[in-house]
């Protein structure tokens, strides 16, 4: 292979070779700019909700669930879905999750339903599945109250 001499000076011209080594001391300011923008980030910090449902909702449960995310102020693309009924699995999630976690229609001993449980990073909501809410004003009554405390109105 052969280069051209030309090429191979332009090849040089680009190259930046270091005359002597100067020692570069960290810059104090910079960091104090990049602490103020990650504090402002987590000021703004977009809501994270992970809801864990046994299946997949029937056209009707999506619509009140819509409704209910919409009265919650989260917007669907800030949801992680999550299909499984395995109570080991939703452990497993609840302890790797660092923000807010909806079980719906899954018994957990453990977990009263309709109050907000820290747990970990994260708090759970444990509630009766969409099917029996939409038939309960009272159930209905009681999922509103824990998801405004927790979401509209949060202390």
């Amino acid at each position: 292979m052969q280069i051209e001499p030309e090429a191979l000076y332009s090849l040089f011209e680009t190259l930046i070779v270091p005359i002597e080594l100067v020692e570069v001391e960290p810059i104090i300011s910079e960091a104090k700019e990049v602490k103020e923008v990650k504090d402002v980030k987590e000021v703004n910090e977009v809501k994270r909700l992970t809801m864990i449902i046994a299946s997949k909702p029937e056209l009707d449960e999506e619509e009140l669930l819509n409704k209910i995310l919409t009265a919650i102020q989260i917007a669907p693309e800030e949801i992680e879905w999550i299909f499984t009924a395995s109570i080991d699995e939703i452990r497993a999630i609840i302890i790797s999750n660092t923000y807010h976690v909806v079980i719906w229609g899954i018994e957990i001993p453990s977990i009263e339903k309709y109050k907000t449980i820290p747990m970990k990073q994260s708090k759970v909501i444990l509630s009766d599945s969409l099917a029996v809410i939409k038939k309960d004003q009272a159930l209905k009554a009681n999922l509103w109250n824990c998801l405004k405390a927790t979401f509209v109105n949060p202390q």
